[in-house]
C-alpha cells in the first residue's frame, strides 16, 4: 500500500494521528503491508518491525505535542455515503442528448463547459441522466461512449460533432431559442 500524503493540511496532530492509525490497521492486517523504501520490497515481518519503530516514534511526537494516544479510537474504515440523486431514464439516443447539451450551450441556457471539464460534465450528467437503455450491446459503457460524443473530435482547431453532420441524423432540438432573445 502507498503512504499518505497531505498536501494543504498544516496541522501537525492531524497529520500524525492520520499516519499512526493507517500504521496501526495495517499492522493488525495479516494481508497488507506499506512499501516503506522505494524499489526494494521486504516481506511482511520486516516492514511490521520497521512500522512499529514508526509507530513508536509518532507515539513520542505526539506526547511532546502533549497528545495521549492511548484512549483516541479513530475509525479506519471507509464510510460509505449513499448517493440520492434521481436517475431519469433517457429515453432517447446518446446522440439526442449530446445535441441537446450542445443546444442548450450554443443558446446560452447553460454555462459553455470549458475545454478540460468535459469528462466531469459528461460523469455529472450520467449520474442524473440513466443511459442503460441506450446500450447497443451488453458489454458497453454507455457512459463513457456518451463522453466521447459530447468530446467530439477537433479539426482546424475548432470542436465538432460529427454524427450531427450525417445526412441521416435528424436534429431533435434546434427549436431551443436564443436565451439572448428571450430576455429582450
Amino acid at each position: 500500500m502507498k503512504q499518505h500524503y497531505f498536501v494543504g493540511i498544516n496541522d501537525e496532530v492531524k497529520i500524525l494521528l492520520s499516519i499512526l492509525n493507517r500504521y496501526k490497521s495495517v499492522l493488525k492486517d495479516k494481508t497488507k503491508q506499506i512499501d516503506l523504501f522505494w524499489c526494494i520490497k521486504v516481506n511482511k515481518k520486516i516492514s511490521d518491525l520497521v512500522l512499529e519503530m514508526l509507530i513508536e516514534f509518532i507515539e513520542q511526537r505526539l506526547n511532546l505535542l502533549t497528545i495521549s494516544t492511548e484512549n483516541i479510537s479513530i475509525g479506519n474504515e471507509l464510510n460509505y455515503v449513499e448517493n440520492d440523486i434521481y436517475n431519469i431514464d433517457w429515453n432517447g439516443s446518446q446522440q439526442e442528448l449530446c445535441e441537446l447539451i450542445l443546444e442548450l450551450e450554443k443558446k446560452e441556457w447553460i454555462a459553455q463547459i470549458k475545454n478540460g471539464d468535459r469528462r466531469k460534465f459528461a460523469n455529472s450528467l450520467t449520474k442524473i441522466f440513466n443511459l442503460a437503455n441506450t446500450k447497443k450491446n451488453k458489454n458497453s459503457n454507455p457512459n463513457n461512449s456518451f463522453y466521447q460524443l459530447l468530446k467530439g473530435e477537433f479539426e482546424n482547431k475548432k470542436r465538432i460533432h460529427p454524427f450531427m453532420e450525417k445526412e441521416n441524423y435528424e436534429k431533435q432540438f434546434n427549436g431551443i431559442i436564443d436565451r439572448k432573445n428571450k430576455l429582450k
